[in-house]
């Protein structure tokens, strides 16, 4: 795609000029015939791509690569300088420049060029490797480990560029010295040896990834790992790295590889269930995966609240959700976010205790996309156990958790934000002193549920004033004897809800804070229209309506 990409923008380039002004479309033409075997083509358009500026140290370092392929060294590093002339800190080209050096014999004048280029690169492992490279010393080898500390981006960057060049025997001695002890440098190292030496260290590479997690991203990984096609895990991680780049069907062709290589592996079927549900917008299937994946890996709690995360889109009811979380509550439990939707699950089923143990005695961690998420519900449980005592005539217990809804917990591990007016609050409060007998501070508790902003947020965040707010204050103005001013809140509460359902809506990844970043997708113009929908009601009952 990339030479079609290409080619089609140099017709119509040299239709205006047959030396055009840019020769980015002959370097990325040339870049992609390399990477593709195709060394004759790729050299011609690196030829066409030095004759433009903002592509001159490209198109050299290219012709660069193809010299030091075929063993031409001095050409190599002819390029090379070439190259540095138009761009003179291009650690790439200054690294193969002090390896062509070593490999044509010039030694003495790489270990002065590279004294210097270590100088100003210091963190540069390539130019450690080269260190070690050129006379394999102990102490060259400890500076080289000791800089890089077994981190699997180093070996990569070192062995990628080795590979680039053409050098791939060199690539292995390399991971081999280093001995990276990681996924994609093992499996790296494993596609650069005979497929009956792979074994060890394909296991290896399966065995070590849960405690040094790290997905491909380069081409050199991807093309390490298609290599090895009798290893089930190295399917699953090109389906990661093609269904990040949005190839799907390359990514759903081995997860489904994958499963068939390995049924057991849970991940493949989560892999598949994503795909269903995300793309194939079919739940009965995502939802079959799912239970695949959970059955085989029952203590992960990613799985548990992917499947619940996935009745709660498809509809299911609360008590449906509720009973799965609870029969598999020690795991529900592990996650915070899961532990908020099982707050939720007992509020709307009515066991707010339930709750209020979880909320007094768990020590919540925040997490981007979950702010407000555990302190909304902190505020829902003492306004739920606060109703059950207004039933029950008993204002003064119902005022004190209402209070004690004004200040967070510690172990909420959330502050209250600045502004925040909490006009359910105030209202309810204003109930309970006038059920005392108290009016004075009945008056003062709905005048604070009066206050507040009285616009209506398209998207919402956690430091928005929720929308039911504008209903409180609606009531309280009531109660305050503002009809005038509270028929024209719920007004124009309708009015919005009329207008903004016709409006799309789409993920503002520009706000306060990032979404949620889930991995099973919800429909955003489904959730406005709730939303809409939502607000229609409160101003319907707030005008007596409903």
């Amino acid at each position: 795609q990339a030479v079609a990409y290409a080619t089609q923008a140099l017709k119509r380039a040299h239709a205006l000029n047959k030396n055009p002004q840019c020769g980015q479309a002959s370097l990325i033409r040339a870049s992609a015939y390399e990477r593709q075997g195709q060394y004759q083509q790729a050299e011609e358009d690196f030829w066409r791509a030095v004759w433009s500026g903002n592509s001159k140290a490209g198109g050299y370092y290219g012709l660069a690569r193809l010299a030091a392929r075929n063993g031409n060294f001095d050409a190599g590093l002819d390029f090379c300088q070439q190259s540095l002339r138009a761009c003179p800190t291009n650690q790439e080209v200054l690294c193969l420049h002090n390896l062509l050096l070593v490999l044509s014999g010039r030694q003495d004048n790489a270990r002065v060029q590279r004294e210097k280029l270590l100088r100003d690169y210091p963190l540069n492992a390539t130019l450690w490797w080269l260190n070690w490279f050129d006379g394999r010393s102990e102490s060259a080898l400890a500076q080289w480990r000791g800089l890089c500390q077994g981190r699997d981006v180093n070996a990569l960057m070192t062995a990628g560029q080795l590979i680039n060049w053409g050098m791939p025997t060199l690539a292995a001695e390399m991971l081999n010295a280093l001995d990276c002890q990681r996924t994609l440098p093992l499996y790296l190292q494993a596609s650069l040896l005979p497929k009956a030496e792979r074994g060890e260290l394909v296991a290896k590479a399966i065995d070590v990834f849960p405690q040094f997690v790290r997905f491909p991203n380069t081409l050199e990984e991807v093309a390490a790992l298609e290599s090895i096609e009798e290893c089930w895990f190295a399917r699953h991680l090109l389906a990661c790295f093609y269904y990040n780049k949005r190839s799907y069907n390359k990514a759903i062709a081995f997860w489904q590889r994958c499963v068939e290589m390995s049924p057991e592996f849970a991940d493949g079927w989560r892999g598949l269930a994503i795909h269903a549900w995300n793309k194939q917008h079919d739940d009965e299937l995502a939802a079959r995966y799912l239970d695949n994946a959970y059955q085989l890996a029952p203590q992960d709690a990613r799985l548990l609240f992917e499947r619940d995360l996935l009745d709660k889109l498809s509809g299911a009811t609360p008590e449906k959700r509720l009973a799965r979380l609870e029969n598999n509550l020690e795991i529900a439990l592990k996650r915070d976010d899961m532990t908020a939707e099982l707050l939720n699950l007992w509020h709307l089923t009515g066991q707010a205790d339930k709750a209020a143990d979880i909320l007094a005695t768990r020590k919540f961690h925040p997490w981007e996309g979950g702010e407000g998420k555990v302190t909304s519900q902190f505020i829902l449980n003492q306004l739920l156990r606060a109703w059950q005592h207004l039933d029950a005539r008993e204002p003064q217990q119902a005022s004190e958790l209402l209070h004690a809804a004004l200040h967070y917990p510690e172990n909420l591990s959330e502050g209250r934000l600045p502004g925040q007016t909490d006009n359910d609050i105030w209202f309810w409060q204003a109930i309970c002193a006038n059920a005392q007998g108290d009016e004075t501070e009945a008056m003062r508790c709905l005048r604070l549920a009066a206050t507040g902003d009285r616009t209506i947020n398209i998207h919402s965040y956690y430091n928005d004033q929720p929308v039911d707010y504008l209903f409180w204050q609606g009531m309280a103005l009531r109660l305050l004897g503002e009809q005038q001013t509270a028929q024209q809140l719920f007004s124009e509460m309708k009015q919005w809800a009329q207008e903004m359902a016709k409006t799309s809506i789409e993920a503002d990844f520009f706000a306060v804070s990032q979404p949620d970043l889930l991995s099973l997708y919800g429909d955003l113009q489904q959730q406005h229209k709730e939303k809409c929908l939502m607000v229609a009601m409160l101003a319907s009952a707030g005008l007596g309506e409903v």
